[in-house]
């Protein structure tokens, strides 16, 4: 570098125009800041809280970046995309099987599937309860249950049923493990064929009886063919 004193400098124009965010990005980041909140309390079923924090942060910057500020920059579109991600992260962890389960027997375990949309490892309670007094749960509360980042895990419910048949389900509750937040709620249905199992059981008990018989006629039988032929002739 150089010092140059700054009567020597070579003299320029230079001219200000007036600039501004539009009226429409200004709502969109303001939509975007508000919705924040939202996504960072779901840091609560984290194994480290503090990484959502930082990874959401750094998005919401990323979005008020002036690179966007042109108008061909096409901000609509990079806010809805801002904003469809938002809704992915805020899903956190959720049951993902609803579809009806048969419950052939008096016992069973129902599976409970959990989908984790975040992109870190999560830890959470599931608390089950019986939708009507025709099921029982013999363990109701599951803690520490880990789902990893963008990943899957499944809990077995032990389930007994009071009736023979009808229709009921099981309340499926998950929280953190301070049980504060509530991340999801819902009631798988199933549908109780108890008396299915009982003919089963019948059916094979006669089936049994049917082949045991079966085997002691043909050994008998047997018996008195071998007896004829090896009796002496008088």
């Amino acid at each position: 570098m150089t010092p140059t004193p700054h009567t020597e400098q070579t003299q320029g124009t230079a001219s200000l125009k007036a600039s501004g965010t539009s009226e429409d990005r200004q709502e969109l980041l303001r939509a975007a800041v508000n919705r924040e909140p939202s996504v960072d309390e779901l840091s609560a079923i984290l194994v480290t809280p503090e990484y959502l924090t930082g990874y959401q942060r750094t998005r919401l910057l990323d979005l008020f970046a002036t690179r966007y500020s042109e108008n061909d920059a096409d901000f609509e579109k990079v806010a809805r995309d801002y904003r469809k991600r938002d809704a992915e992260l805020m899903q956190g962890v959720r049951i993902i099987n609803t579809q009806n389960t048969q419950l052939v027997g008096t016992s069973t375990r129902v599976p409970v599937q959990l989908r984790n949309s975040l992109p870190f490892d999560a830890k959470v309670s599931v608390g089950v309860v019986p939708a009507s007094a025709a099921l029982s749960v013999t363990e109701s509360h599951f803690s520490d249950v880990a789902v990893a980042a963008e990943g899957t895990s499944r809990i077995l419910v032990p389930v007994r049923s009071r009736v023979s048949s009808g229709e009921s389900g099981l309340v499926v509750n998950v929280t953190d493990n301070s049980g504060d937040l509530t991340v999801d709620t819902r009631t798988l249905p199933i549908s109780i064929s108890s008396v299915v199992e009982t003919i089963a059981l019948w059916v094979l008990g006669v089936l049994a009886a049917l082949l045991l018989g079966f085997g002691i006629w043909r050994s008998v039988r047997r018996r008195r063919t071998t007896a004829k032929v090896t009796a002496p002739r008088e």
